[in-house]
This record gives C-alpha cells, structure tokens and sequence, in this order.
C-alpha cells in the first residue's frame, strides 16, 4: 500500500483509524492546507465524477491526525480553532447581512438624477401616499393610484 503500514483485513475495516478520507474531507476535518497535503502520501484513484476530472487523492486518517497533531499541538486545540474560525465566519455573515440591510431601499444617486430629484423634492411636499383607487388589469396585476400621481402594479392574494 502506498502508506507503508502493513495492518491485516479485519483492523483494517474496522478501525476508523485506518480509513481513507477525501482531500475536501481532510482539510475540513483536520484544518490542513494545500501545501500540507502535498507533502504527505496520498492514494490517487480516477474520478468517479468523471474520467478526465482529477484525480481523487485519498489520505489515511491515522496520517493525517499526526500531521494535524504536529500543526496544532493537539486535536484539542485543532477544534479551538475551528470553533473560532467558524465564529469569525459566522460574525462576517451577521456584517454582511447588517450592511445589505441597512442599504435595502436606498438607491444611489447619480450627479443627474440628484439634481432633478432635488428640484422635484422642492416642489411637492412629502406626504403619506393614500391610494384612492385599485383598478384590476387585463393580466391579473392591480394597480392603484395616488392623487400625487404614484401608481403601483400589485397581486391580490
């Protein structure tokens, strides 16, 4: 076998140690990298995806837990780290998601556009749109008017 440890059928089947474990896999159980993985030994069989994708490395998860255990010092704080890579990542989405938010309906103004939306502001006062009307329309939408001049395309449930 390519990693050199000589075990018999039974352990082999039926310790996990000796399992064989995907690249994806390795590197999101163990938190190894790229280059890490290129270092150790590896068992490359064809994609069953497809043939002329590449090849499938799989690694002995004995392997790599000692590789993981020389990285971090532990499997302990292998998954401290995680946690806390998993928590920067979740505190990135909460920002990303705050930030959509908080621009959700506002649009930009362009040096055009805000210069005639100013005059427009100036002329007509801001007031709460009362919607007198709602006429259906030839293809299921609603439409309803303001006496501002407003009209908004709806669904009726």
């Amino acid at each position: 076998m390519t990693f050199s440890v000589h075990v018999c059928r039974s352990c082999r089947y039926e310790n996990a140690a000796y399992a064989l474990l995907t690249k994806t896999n390795v590197k999101k159980r163990f938190l190894l990298a790229d280059s890490t993985l290129n270092s150790m030994p590896c068992l490359r069989k064809p994609n069953p995806k497809h043939e002329r994708f590449a090849p499938l490395k799989l690694y002995l998860t004995k392997a790599c837990e000692t590789k993981c255990i020389d990285i971090y010092g532990s499997m302990e704080k292998m998954i401290e780290e995680k946690e806390k890579r998993e928590k920067n990542q979740y505190e990135k989405a909460v920002s990303r998601t705050k930030s959509v938010i908080k621009g959700y309906g506002k649009r930009k103004a362009t040096s055009t556009n805000s210069a005639t939306r100013s005059k427009k502001t100036k002329d007509v006062e801001e007031h709460q749109h009362e919607y007198i009307q709602e006429v259906e329309q030839d293809n299921g939408l609603w439409l309803k008017t303001c006496a501002c001049g407003l009209s908004v395309t709806f669904h009726k449930l």
